[in-house]
């Protein structure tokens, strides 16, 4: 009897445990089905949330990069400002020693910013102009030499024509014996020319600007000094004499100038 009914009762004890088992299977199957995507969904939740934090922390950077590079900015124009000072305060260091009209006539420091290019016409442009009190004639000098006058007075820049331009005509004298005459340049230096001749002019001696007009537009204060005569340009049979001059300063070479604020005819 009981050999008949042991089919009956594997039979029944699979068919009960047989569901168990499956659910669980299915269970562990959907777990390890669920478990990659949670994690993928979890991994992804915190990869946007890095990605918002990345574009806080940039947009900080930024700001932080943007403000120091104002602040070197700032530090940048403080520097040049100070440069400039200096270079203005050793400009009138240097011209403390200066005598005559010069130090006596309220004046301008100026920067030359750029040279002309015009061969026929020495000329070189400056940063100060009308605003500055700058005027069409006025004189320019360095270290108490006449090295230019100005022909283009702007709201602030100016351009002057420098002594050694063939354009430019000086009236001058040699202040020793008073003898009259002209600076002219001739793209690279100057002369002292239209001396009557039989008038002594030795080499060494002093040339200055001497306060006439002669008919030259605009007159330019007596004193100034120009340079000295280093030998002459002429011979006997010429109808007047002429002087190489030797400039007390070469307009090229300079970098800084004062423009004496006199009022011009």
């Amino acid at each position: 009897m009981l050999r008949k009914a042991l089919p009956f009762l594997v039979v029944g004890a699979i068919l009960i445990i047989l569901p168990t088992v499956f659910i669980d299977s299915v269970r562990n199957q959907a777990a390890s089905t669920s478990s990659p995507v949670a994690g993928f969904l979890n991994r992804q939740r915190l990869g946007v949330q890095g990605f918002f934090s990345n574009i806080t922390q940039v947009g900080k950077l930024r700001n932080e990069r943007n403000q120091l590079q104002s602040e070197v900015l700032k530090l940048q124009q403080e520097v040049a400002r100070l440069e400039n000072i200096e270079q203005e305060n050793s400009s009138l260091r240097r011209e403390l020693g200066v005598t005559g009209v010069v130090k006596e006539t309220e004046k301008v420091f100026a920067r030359i910013i750029l040279q002309g290019a015009d061969p026929l016409d020495r000329s070189f442009t400056i940063n100060v102009g009308t605003s500055q009190g700058v005027a069409n004639g006025q004189p320019v000098v360095h270290q108490g030499f006449l090295v230019g006058r100005v022909i283009s007075a702007r709201s602030d820049s100016s351009v002057v024509r420098s002594i050694v331009s063939p354009k430019s005509i000086i009236q001058a004298w040699t202040p020793g014996n008073q003898q009259l005459g002209i600076i002219v340049g001739d793209g690279n230096t100057a002369s002292f020319r239209e001396i009557d001749q039989g008038v002594t002019i030795e080499t060494g001696m002093q040339v200055e600007t001497s306060g006439l007009s002669g008919g030259v537009t605009g007159s330019l204060p007596q004193g100034i000094s120009l340079g000295t005569i280093s030998g002459t340009t002429s011979v006997p049979s010429d109808l007047k004499q002429s002087f190489r001059l030797n400039l007390g300063i070469d307009p090229a070479s300079i970098e800084d100038v004062l423009v004496l604020l006199i009022p011009v005819q």
